[in-house]
C-alpha cells in the first residue's frame, strides 16, 4: 500500500509515555489503558432493539459493543472514542477472533509472543488494518512483554456470547467498511453522517458540567429523525433524567431480569429524539 499511515510512530510514543505515569493520571485521556472485556451489561441493553438494516455508532471501549450490535443485526457499526489506543486493541481482538475462534485474546498466554504468532497471520486489507498491523510490530519491538498486561485493564469475565456469535459477528465485520474517530463527544465532534442508533456506555456520568449541553447537542445532532440514544447504568443513576432534558428526548429505563432474585436491574436508559426547532 502506499503512503502508509505513519501515526503509529506516535501512538507508540504516547503509549511508552502511558506506561510512565500512573493509573490515575492517564485516566479518560487521548491514550490511556483499554478495558480487556466490557463492564457494564451491554448485551441486556443492545439485545432489547431491532437493528436490521440501521446506522450505529457507539463507544468503542473494549469491543464488545460494537461486537453486540453486530450479533444484533445491525448493518453497519461505525466507533468513536477519546482513547486511541481502543483502536489498536480491536483489530488485536479481530484477529484474535479469526485465528483462534475466540471471542478474547487468552489472558494467561497474552504477552509479545502471543502478539507475533497474531500478526504473522494478518494481511491488512485496510488503510486501518495496516495502520494497526504496524503499531503493534512496533509494540513488541519496543516494550517488554509484560506491557501488554499494563496496557489492558484485566478481565471482567463477562459471560455475553454464544458458541454461535462468533462467526456472525465476523461476517458483519468483513462486510462492513467501519470508520473510528478518535473524539470527545462531549466536545468538538466532527463526523460526516448520523445515525439511528448512538449508544454511550456510561459516558455521562463522567462528563464535566460545563461540557453537558455541548455533549447533549452532539447526541441530538447526529441522531436521525426518530433517532434512539442509549447508555448503560454504573453509577449516578439518578442524574441521567437532568443531563437529557426532556425537551429534547424521550426517556425511559431499561431492566434486566434476575432469575436467581427474582427481580428486575436498572441496566440502562433509552433516549428517543424529539422534533424540536433548534438546540439552544
Amino acid at each position: 500500500m502506499k503512503n502508509v499511515d505513519s501515526t503509529f510512530i506516535h501512538d507508540i510514543e504516547k503509549t511508552g509515555e502511558m506506561f510512565q505515569c500512573g493509573v490515575r493520571e492517564t485516566r479518560f485521556n487521548s491514550y490511556d489503558r483499554v478495558y480487556f472485556d466490557t463492564n457494564e451489561a451491554c448485551d441486556d441493553i443492545i439485545s432489547k432493539f431491532d437493528f436490521k438494516d440501521k446506522k450505529v455508532l457507539t463507544v468503542l471501549a473494549s469491543g464488545d459493543q460494537a461486537f453486540q450490535f453486530y450479533k444484533n443485526g445491525a448493518k453497519s457499526v461505525d466507533l468513536f472514542d477519546i482513547n486511541k489506543l481502543t483502536f489498536y486493541y480491536y483489530y488485536l481482538r479481530i484477529w484474535n477472533m479469526r485465528k483462534y475462534h475466540e471471542m478474547y485474546p487468552r489472558w494467561d498466554k497474552l504477552d509479545n509472543n502471543y502478539i507475533n504468532e497474531l500478526l504473522l497471520s494478518v494481511k491488512p486489507e485496510s488503510k486501518d488494518e495496516l495502520l494497526a498491523y504496524n503499531y503493534w510490530i512496533c509494540f513488541i519491538n519496543k516494550f517488554d512483554s509484560k506491557m501488554i498486561k499494563r496496557f489492558l485493564i484485566p478481565p471482567y469475565y463477562a459471560d455475553i456470547y454464544s458458541d454461535s456469535d462468533l462467526e456472525l459477528i465476523l461476517e458483519k465485520i468483513d462486510n462492513d467498511s467501519f470508520k473510528f474517530y478518535h473524539a470527545d463527544i462531549s466536545g468538538i465532534f466532527d463526523v460526516p453522517q448520523k445515525y439511528d442508533f448512538i449508544y454511550t456506555s456510561n459516558l455521562s456520568d463522567y462528563v464535566k458540567k460545563d461540557k453537558l449541553v455541548l455533549y447533549r447537542e452532539n447526541l441530538y445532532n447526529y441522531l436521525n429523525k426518530g433517532g434512539i440514544l442509549l447508555s448503560s447504568c454504573l453509577n449516578g443513576a439518578e442524574t441521567e433524567q437532568k443531563r437529557f432534558m426532556k425537551k429534547y428526548f424521550k426517556y425511559r429505563k431499561l431492566f434486566s431480569y434476575d432469575e436467581d432474585l427474582c427481580s428486575l436491574d436498572l441496566v440502562g436508559y433509552r433516549y428517543k429524539k424529539r422534533m424540536v426547532k433548534r438546540i439552544i
